[in-house]
């Protein structure tokens, strides 16, 4: 399954088939950036407050709406932890060696979904590829793309 997430007035939107799944906004001032994730019918399924500090960024959950998504009990940039001891780790493909920014999600040491940067198609900047054996954990990649993502000033 494909998932397309593309970049517009500074907001992060993933869609499948031309349908909203999610989206995510940010206020971002020198210190703090708060991110708010919403689904389809603009609901708020998740805010974090991102502090970035010299060498040190800290994710706080301001709020999430449990009846919507897996409860997420911590985010980092490389990770979100979810359930009682779920966890999703993001590993960048080769990018020591070249400037390649895909990377993999992966859950027990195995893939389960990988993100392509895709610079030719615009406004399409990313497309997730994940199999059907995995969607269950699509809420999850998706909160985690939109909320870290939308938090990197290199990407807006």
């Amino acid at each position: 399954m494909e998932i397309g997430i593309n970049s517009s007035n500074g907001d992060l939107k993933a869609f499948k088939d031309n349908s909203l799944l999610f989206y995510s906004t940010a206020k971002i001032n020198i210190f703090n950036r708060i991110i708010k994730v919403f689904n389809y019918a603009d609901i708020l399924v998740l805010e974090l407050k991102i502090t970035e500090l010299i060498f040190k960024t800290s994710y706080k959950i301001l709020f999430q709406n449990n009846d919507l998504i897996s409860h997420v009990s911590r985010i980092s940039y490389d990770d979100i932890f979810f359930d009682e001891n779920e966890s999703l780790k993001k590993r960048f493909n080769n990018r020591i060696i070249s400037f390649n920014w895909n990377y993999c999600y992966f859950h027990k040491n195995v893939k389960i979904a990988q993100v392509k940067h895709n610079t030719k198609k615009y406004p399409c900047i990313m497309e997730l590829s994940i199999e059907e054996k995995n969607l269950n954990f699509l809420d999850q990649i998706l909160i985690h793309i939109l909320s870290t993502r939308i938090a990197d000033p290199n990407d807006n």
